[in-house]
């Protein structure tokens, strides 16, 4: 030890920088040591010892740094390596869903072509349906027995046309089957009096379109008071729902039900009404003298002038007629009909909503408020920041005064989807 600490002293005893032999440079600076004995030596010995051995750790140190930081280096690069193939990959995904977005296209393009041929397909079905119901009518012509006529028409309406059977104590629900509209073409008489206002107009057609022509839906009738809070504060959701599609409005048309063929009750929902009930075979047009000579030189289709008359408590017949039409008969009921029968039902040519919700202050003053007003509208801030919840001295009901039937045509090769306000509904009746 005593030797290596001598040998430190003859280190720093020298220097580079060509100072004098009696001074050494230290880690503060230069020492004149030509004055020091034997301990002061020694202890600088030690003291320099010490620095050496400290700048040999900081050495260590600043090695292992480097090394940390070259492994983090690599790591570095292993992660940008990831990256990049992670992004090639998806630069490739990108690719393939650019791709699928292209054939899906094709298919779709593909889509409208077949939705074409479907339209021509249905117009095909109902041109052999036609057929099919023009034959039938053949066949039935050519048979003679009751029997036959019978088997070939097995609706209730059919039968009591026919003279096969007899309203007695039967219940029937009232089914729609078809509507009588007005088509958008019109007819023109090309005479001499063409000038007339009226004739330029021109007159109106009707067409017929069977229930699988035409789409409907029902807006209910009702009047209901809301309490839940959070029934008040989504009043827009009962709206919809008050909205039925024909698959689930089945209960909202009427029954009839006959007793001993003379009495009718109507029944719909919660309500009852009773008429006085026969079937008439009249011609009506012949009893009016004035138009007896015009009349008489018309020429009609032969079918038999057959109706339902029906008379309420007030005594007042109300008449409604029947038709046949592809060799099925039906029962004509205009929308002033299902009113005069106490229905409560009107219909629309435009698809809107009629079902209101009323809030009602203390002292009975109503608001109304339409599907198409703010939700928040009829509703109160509590507290700010809070959604807005029923007024506490208010009452809420769900109202609409009748039941109102939307009724679409259904689209085809020959026509677009429409809205119409049809002239007559007419209904099959089905015994219970």
């Amino acid at each position: 030890m005593k030797k290596l600490q001598i040998f430190l002293v003859v280190i720093f005893t020298f220097n580079f920088n060509q100072i004098t032999s009696q001074q050494v440079r230290i880690s503060g600076g230069t020492v004149d040591i030509s004055r020091f004995n034997k301990k002061l030596l020694k202890d600088l010995a030690q003291e320099q010892s010490l620095y050496i051995n400290q700048l040999i750790e900081d050495k260590r140190e600043l090695n292992k740094r480097i090394n940390d930081l070259e492994s983090l280096l690599k790591i570095s690069q292993n992660n940008l390596d990831l990256s990049n193939n992670e992004l090639k990959k998806y630069t490739d995904l990108y690719s393939d869903e650019v791709d699928k977005v292209a054939q899906l296209r094709t298919e779709n393009n593909k889509i409208s072509i077949l939705e074409n041929e479907i339209l021509i397909l249905k117009d095909s079905v109902l041109t052999v349906n036609s057929l099919l119901n023009t034959y039938q009518s053949q066949i039935n012509q050519s048979s003679n027995t009751s029997s036959n006529i019978s088997s070939s028409y097995d609706s209730f309406l059919n039968d009591l046309y026919l003279g096969i059977t007899e309203i007695e104590n039967q219940t029937l629900d009232l089914k729609p089957a078809g509507i009588i509209a007005v088509n958008h073409i019109r007819y023109f008489n090309n005479d001499d009096d063409y000038n007339n206002y009226n004739i330029r107009l021109g007159h109106n057609i009707t067409q017929f379109f069977d229930i699988s022509e035409i789409d409907y839906q029902v807006e209910k009738r009702i009047n209901k008071e809301l309490f839940n809070t959070l029934d008040i504060q989504n009043w827009k959701s009962f709206i919809e729902s008050n909205m039925l599609s024909s698959s689930r409005a089945g209960d909202i048309f009427p029954t009839f039900s006959f007793l001993k063929g003379k009495l009718l009750t109507i029944k719909s929902e919660n309500h009852e009404k009773d008429f006085l009930f026969s079937v008439k075979e009249h011609d009506y047009g012949r009893d009016n003298d004035y138009y007896n000579s015009v009349y008489n030189n018309t020429k009609f289709s032969g079918q038999k002038p057959i109706y339902f008359s029906l008379t309420d408590e007030d005594e007042k017949e109300h008449l409604f007629g029947t038709i046949v039409i592809n060799n099925e008969v039906y029962l004509m009921l205009s929308n002033k009909d299902l009113i005069n029968l106490g229905l409560s039902f009107k219909t629309s040519s435009e698809l809107s909503r009629n079902t209101i919700l009323k809030r009602v202050d203390y002292n009975n003053y109503s608001y109304n408020y339409t599907y198409e007003d703010d939700y928040d509208d009829p509703l109160c801030y509590i507290q700010d920041g809070q959604r807005p919840m029923a007024c506490r001295d208010k009452r809420y009901y769900l109202y609409n005064d009748s039941n109102t039937l939307y009724i679409k045509t259904k689209k085809t090769l020959f026509r677009e989807s429409s809205i119409v306000d049809p002239i007559f509904i007419l209904f099959k009746l089905e015994i219970q």
